[in-house]
């Protein structure tokens, strides 16, 4: 499949598409664009490790990603969709550690996002 883009209908009328998913190239994007995705994933990154903190306490049958759940945690900079998402990559993260450990035996310690394999290097 050469073009790989999602793409989903919108209301009722089924004539008008709006990608969800488009790649772009951050060649062009200037020092202060670049600053602020750095900021955006900071905090994106944040709210994940906040919510697996919160999360790890917690007994998996307790929690789940919903309205309760997700008001555990401020947004801080972030938009409720972005912590919404946070939110169920830290629930991913935290339910797998966990069956991970039961299914091997070992001791586990609480796991902590980078977003990357070198977590002082910047993205852009």
């Amino acid at each position: 499949m050469a073009n790989s883009k999602s793409i989903t209908g919108v209301g009722k009328n089924k004539d008008k598409w709006t990608r969800r998913a488009c790649p772009v190239t951050l060649k062009f994007a200037t020092a202060t664009k670049r600053h602020d995705i750095n900021l955006l994933l900071e905090a994106y990154r944040g709210c994940v490790n906040r919510f697996i903190k919160v999360l790890w306490t917690m007994p998996t049958e307790e929690f789940g990603l919903n309205g309760d759940t997700l008001a555990l945690i401020p947004a801080g900079r972030l938009s409720e969709r972005y912590k919404s998402n946070a939110l169920k990559q830290a629930i991913e993260i935290v339910v797998s550690t966990k069956r991970a450990a039961e299914a091997t035996g070992n001791k586990i310690n609480l796991p902590e996002v980078y977003g990357q394999r070198d977590p002082g290097r910047q993205i852009c």
